[in-house]
């Protein structure tokens, strides 16, 4: 299991896995909770971080030109002025992944002031920072005149939380989430459909070495007396799925060089 920190716009979700554990609390200003994550789950955020990252490295310049009109925040020049004055050390909930902004100018520096002047917890920071910069790729902001992409973020980080503008954004956490569980259903389906296919293999070959009076030791009166030789077949099938599959299963999947897959309903 591996821990991470999650925005507030997973907590509901997050609550509701059963995959996810809470493991600390803090509550009040600037509060947080942490969660506890099965490393499948993790490796899979860390992986749409990379991929950020490297989405973030091959864009070319921001371009101000946008089809959604989003009013511009008070006082964005003078907060990212304010913002370049300082560097310390970040607190280690502060080290987020900022690699999706740094085209614009946005650097360790301003994480570090954005940390002292929010009163929003790193998680929601960083959803913001994802969110941002999904919209300036999808070109969905629009940036007023005389401003820039970083001033404008600073000043609305600053004044408030930013939100996302697109309409499909979707968080690399609850992506990786998404995909956790997309895998894990479709590995699920594909599992049993191999089992049931080699179920109906080794019944046809069991059926084929049965003896007329084995079948009819096994066959109850009305299947052995009916005239559709369907009926026979089927109460064979049940006899097979219920006692010799479950016998025999483990050598066959073995002889078939599988590996046995224990199927539990969720």
């Amino acid at each position: 299991m591996m821990e991470k920190l999650v925005s507030t716009v997973m907590k509901k979700r997050m609550s509701s896995i059963s995959m996810a554990r809470k493991l600390l609390l803090k509550l009040g200003r600037g509060g947080w909770t942490k969660y506890q994550l099965p490393e499948i789950v993790f490796k899979d955020s860390l992986h749409n971080e990379t991929v950020s990252k490297v989405e973030a490295n091959r864009k070319q310049t921001v371009s101000t030109t946008v089809s959604t009109t989003v009013s511009k925040p008070p006082n964005s020049s003078s907060s990212l002025k304010d913002l370049k004055t300082t560097t310390t050390a970040l607190p280690d909930e502060w080290n987020l992944n900022f690699a999706p902004l740094t085209d614009i100018g946005f650097t360790k520096n301003h994480l570090i002031q954005l940390s002292k002047k929010t009163q929003h917890p790193p998680p929601d920071v960083q959803d913001a920072i994802y969110a941002f910069a999904h919209d300036l790729e999808k070109r969905a902001v629009k940036i007023r005149k005389g401003s820039t992409p970083l001033q404008f973020f600073i000043g609305v980080m600053i004044s408030g939380l930013y939100s996302p503008v697109s309409v499909d954004y979707i968080n690399p956490e609850e992506r990786a989430l998404q995909i956790y569980l997309e895998r894990r259903q479709a590995t699920k389906e594909l599992n049993k459909k191999v089992d049931e296919e080699l179920r109906t293999e080794h019944f046809n070959l069991w059926e084929a070495s049965l003896t007329i009076e084995e079948k009819n030791a096994i066959l109850p009166d009305e299947a052995k007396n009916s005239p559709w030789k369907s009926h026979a077949r089927s109460c064979l099938i049940t006899h097979h799925k219920e006692n010799v599959w479950l016998v025999d299963r483990n050598k066959f999947y073995e002889k078939k060089e599988l590996a046995l897959v224990e199927f539990v309903d969720d």
